[in-house]
């Protein structure tokens, strides 16, 4: 309603928006960890403005553009992963780009194979060597057994795990470590007796320590295995308060660090059993202990360990 005497009067409004620059869209991270030509190179891309869709392509300094990979990026808050082969040793530049923006990044790799480093007591003994075996052929990777019987770190007076995890660091500079341990635990650790809480504590304090090292700044991925439930006590109690050590210490690690688990297929819902059926073959699980994994278990576990590595873009 208008009142008598008001002055109506004409009023204009502007308003300017602004788009977000295509050329700062998507952000691309390299890993830490070493980089060996012939095998892969794992890129993280998020879209910046959360969309989704875009096509990113990465190709590689000397390599025909046809062998560029791309990938969609997804919306949201989530990383995009695309992985690249790696076709040139020496300092090679990876361009990550789309038609408005490049990236562009010097690379360092080296021509050698990975090493792994598989560690640990006489879980690790066989298994060792049956990765070596399988890992021999082209896009496998070196592998370097130090299983040490009837050890535990939680017996440094018998052998010191975590000093000799620092002589194992300087000495082989490992691109992966896989560790198998746990069988002799169960000394008491500080204030507390195996199996509690406490001790787990203790134990994962020990376990994360010894992580740090042979991650190398993140130069190393580790992989430490969790233990499948054992036939007899205590072993059982050992084994799970073992197993839960080393979950909480793999847990404060935000990346390149993983428990490795055994037990859905050796000790499924937990249980102890003496023999599964494995891709149409059935086996032993353990030795006459009870405890330690059969040679034919052992071979199941070496190639679902190798599975992991290639699904994580650790082997081709």
């Amino acid at each position: 309603m208008v009142t008598e005497g008001t002055e109506l009067t004409e009023q204009t409004a502007t308003a300017s928006a602004t788009n977000p620059s295509c050329a700062n869209r998507f952000t691309v991270a390299l890993p830490t960890t070493r980089l060996h030509r012939g095998y892969p190179l794992l890129l993280t891309l998020h879209d910046r403005w959360g969309q989704g869709g875009l096509i990113v392509r990465a190709c590689q300094s000397g390599v025909s553009a046809r062998a560029c990979p791309a990938a969609r990026l997804k919306p949201g808050g989530s990383a995009t992963t695309l992985p690249i082969i790696l076709r040139n040793g020496g300092h090679p530049d990876v361009e990550v780009s789309d038609a408005f923006q490049h990236v562009r990044q010097r690379l360092t790799v080296s021509n050698s194979r990975p090493l792994i480093l598989a560690t640990g007591d006489s879980e690790m003994q066989v298994l060792d060597d049956t990765l070596g075996s399988d890992l021999s052929g082209a896009g496998g990777a070196t592998v370097v057994g130090d299983a040490r019987q009837s050890t535990a770190i939680s017996s440094p007076f018998v052998f010191n795990w975590p000093a000799h995890g620092v002589e194992q660091v300087d000495s082989l500079h490992p691109d992966v470590v896989a560790m198998f341990i746990g069988g002799n635990e169960g000394f008491r650790l500080g204030n507390a007796e195996c199996c509690s809480l406490g001790w787990s504590r203790e134990y994962a304090a020990r376990v994360a320590g010894m992580i740090r090292e042979y991650r190398q700044n993140g130069a190393a991925v580790v992989y430490w295995f969790l233990i499948p439930t054992p036939e007899h006590e205590p072993f059982v109690r050992v084994a799970g308060a073992v197993n839960a050590g080393i979950i909480k210490a793999v847990s404060e690690f935000p990346g390149g660090v993983h428990a490795f688990d055994l037990r859905p297929i050796f000790s499924p819902n937990g249980r102890y059993i003496d023999s599964l059926t494995y891709e149409g073959h059935t086996i032993t699980v353990h030795e006459s202990d009870g405890f330690h994994l059969s040679a034919e278990a052992d071979q199941i576990a070496a190639r679902l360990f190798i599975r992991r590595l290639r699904a994580e873009g650790v082997l081709p």
